[in-house]
């Protein structure tokens, strides 16, 4: 396979090469002046770019900032030539430094609130950061994770950042720890990924105060994300822009979940058309790799239903003259009650005394969990001897009812009731449901990217460019009402958990990647066969054929189709003998040394930090360029390191030799 594509890209070449020898029509002069052309032009860009300053000023500064224009080489022409949209200087600036326990002690932010050019407000967080959220981070004591407090990113009208304590965690979304005390390193270990995570708290909640300020660009450097920015109704106003998706993005601000659904639509709408960003990458992209997107989510459903409860029995009350009735509740359990009563109204003086339960029901044990809206029904029938017979019904709870039936006759008497009572619980049915789209993935593809998101769309990322980021997202908890209740629900990658308003909690499912969302991304190679038999049949016969006589190239060419051979003969333009070498020539550069060590800095044990470094300088023309304070060693020649560097090297081999001492000289 492999030879063939070998095979296949020489025949290729082969053909660029001959394919303009074939369609030109020149004779030696017309080579000449081209030759010495291409020669002269290629010398005066070589010189305006042949050290990293120069390619700074003239194409990394005007192609990342507006402050900087692009030139023409002649320097007769200049224009604005930044490739992404008109931005101000730096309208937020976030350094951080980590502390030896893992926390960040010091977070400093600077904003330009009104993109002039120049920072106007300065915050320094006052407390340490333990973990960061989407939204927020966490405090904890140093190193550990003790003593935890909230904070979410805030600003004020004038969209100057600050903090606000919260008092749940409920406040913060998609959190994972930073400090000692669940790994080390963490924050060194994954700087680019914690600055990127505070900056998008930082810069939400500056949206949520003006959604129309637009990121240009970010840039990392060191301990510090810096962020470019303008008025998003300025966006494109240069011009010749591809326009897609929205123009005012500031409407995902409170609904971030529909960035997905839109992101998709946009992507689908680009694919059909010819001239956009996205067909086009997608049609010059290496076929020969993939990725796939797959997504494991959990969901919690609420379903409601009425349980009907019901029973009956028959009892003998004793009583002096009367009997009341009532229902009481405490949290899950309800007793359906009575009591006997003398005619004074005071307790009986022939039973029981105080309240008796006919019957008593555990909704919990009914397979209640999540209820309300109870409908209550108690009634008896009383009768016997030296009694009247009567009925008592109760609806409701917590009041008495007094049956109208009663024993006028003396003494304690003991009729008999019939009773029943029912109940009719309005309840809510939560499931966890589940789907799983990353199940069929093939084995050989590689895990690129994976984040764990809530269910409203934050994410904290697990694996970054194929590297496990070592964040481990703190439990995602979300409010959800129904017309029954108001219930909190929780994942954490091995349950999900579900608490209401009385505190009630159950777990509605556990095992792996139980969390609301996890979203992943698959690099896959694809494995196409490709047959190359016909070009390398051409290959090989124009190999076996070719000849070149100075003066002519002459070869054959096969027609797969056919067989036919076709000879061809080309006219070869006149040869130059190229340079032996690249000239250079050898300088010295006078510099300051002031390097410091465990022993000291160089000034400490030295009379003078002036010092010099040898340089090789490309030559131009046979011209060394020597800037002021240079001392030219040796002009342009060819220049050969061969001796100096198999001495330097028979240097080392010998210093990491073993030393024989002894007390006398040899």
């Amino acid at each position: 396979m492999w030879d063939k594509m070998f095979k296949l890209n020489s025949f290729l070449i082969t053909a660029i090469i001959l394919i303009p020898l074939i369609a030109a029509g020149w004779d030696d002069a017309d080579w000449n002046n081209g030759y010495n052309s291409g020669n002269a032009a290629g010398t005066a860009f070589g010189k305006k770019v042949d050290d990293p300053e120069k390619i700074n000023t003239r194409f990394i500064q005007p192609l990342t900032s507006s402050g900087t224009l692009m030139q023409s080489f002649d320097g007769s022409v200049s224009f604005n030539g930044q490739l992404s949209a008109p931005s101000s200087d730096a309208f937020l600036e976030i350094m951080v430094a980590p502390a030896k326990t893992g926390d960040l002690t010091t977070v400093l932010l600077r904003q330009d609130t009104d993109f002039d050019g120049t920072p106007d407000y300065a915050y320094n967080v006052p407390v340490r950061i333990s973990g960061i959220c989407a939204n927020g981070f966490i405090s904890a004591d140093a190193g550990s994770w003790n003593n935890l407090h909230y904070y979410t990113w805030e600003t004020n009208p004038a969209g100057e950042v600050t903090i606000a304590e919260q008092t749940s965690i409920l406040e913060l979304t998609a959190c994972y720890c930073i400090n000692a005390s669940c790994g080390s390193n963490l924050v060194w270990s994954s700087l680019g990924v914690v600055l990127r995570d505070i900056g998008a708290g930082v810069v939400s909640a500056i949206h949520k105060t003006n959604p129309d300020y637009a990121i240009t660009d970010v840039d990392i450097a060191d301990t510090t994300i810096t962020y470019y920015g303008q008025d998003s109704q300025n966006m494109g106003a240069a011009g010749n822009v591809y326009a897609g998706g929205t123009t005012h993005p500031e409407v995902y601000t409170n609904t971030p979940e529909d960035i997905t659904g839109a992101g998709e639509a946009e992507y689908n709408s680009q694919m059909n058309d010819a001239d956009s960003y996205a067909y086009l990458v997608s049609s010059a992209s290496d076929k020969t790799t993939s990725t796939i997107n797959c997504v494991i989510w959990n969901d919690i459903q609420f379903t409601q239903d009425i349980l009907h409860l019901t029973d009956n029995g028959t009892a003998h009350w004793p009583t002096d003259h009367f009997i009341d009735m009532r229902i009481i509740r405490n949290s899950n359990i309800i007793q359906f009650q009575w009591r006997g009563r003398n005619y004074g109204g005071g307790s009986s003086l022939c039973g029981p005394d105080g309240w008796q339960n006919t019957a008593v029901v555990d909704l919990f044990s009914s397979g209640l969990s999540f209820f309300s809206n109870i409908n209550y029904y108690y009634h008896s029938h009383w009768s016997g001897w030296g009694c009247v017979s009567g009925n008592g019904t109760v609806t409701g709870i917590n009041y008495t009812v007094a049956s109208n039936g009663y024993c006028p006759a003396y003494g304690c008497q003991n009729p008999s009731a019939d009773w029943n009572y029912s109940l009719d619980v309005t309840r809510d049915n939560p499931q966890l449901i589940s789907n799983n789209t990353c199940g069929g993935i093939d084995d050989s593809c590689s895990l690129m990217e994976e984040k764990i998101c809530s269910r409203g769309g934050n994410c904290v990322y697990t694996v970054k460019n194929f590297t496990p980021t070592g964040f481990t997202p703190y439990p995602f908890c979300e409010s959800i009402n129904t017309s029954i209740d108001s219930y909190t629900v929780c994942m954490d990658g091995s349950a999900a958990t579900i608490v209401n308003s009385s505190n009630t909690s159950i777990t509605l499912g556990s095992g792996n990647n139980v969390w609301w969302r996890i979203e992943k991304t698959y690099l896959c190679e694809n494995f196409n066969t490709f047959n190359f038999d016909d070009a390398e049949e051409r290959l090989n016969q124009i190999n076996n054929t070719i000849t070149d006589n100075g003066a002519a190239l002459n070869y054959q060419d096969i027609n797969t189709d056919t067989g036919e051979v076709t000879p061809y003969n080309i006219d070869l333009p006149p040869r130059t003998t190229p340079e032996a070498c690249e000239k250079a020539c050898k300088l010295r550069v006078p510099i300051q040394d002031t390097q410091a060590a465990e022993s000291g800095h160089t000034a400490q044990y030295r009379i003078s930090t002036n010092s010099y470094k040898e340089i090789v300088r490309r030559c131009w023309d046979d011209v060394c360029t020597v800037k002021a304070g240079e001392t030219l060693i040796q002009d342009c020649t060819c220049l050969d390191y061969f001796v100096e560097a198999v001495s330097l090297m028979q240097a080392i081999d010998e210093a990491g030799s073993d030393m024989i001492c002894s007390e006398s000289a040899p």
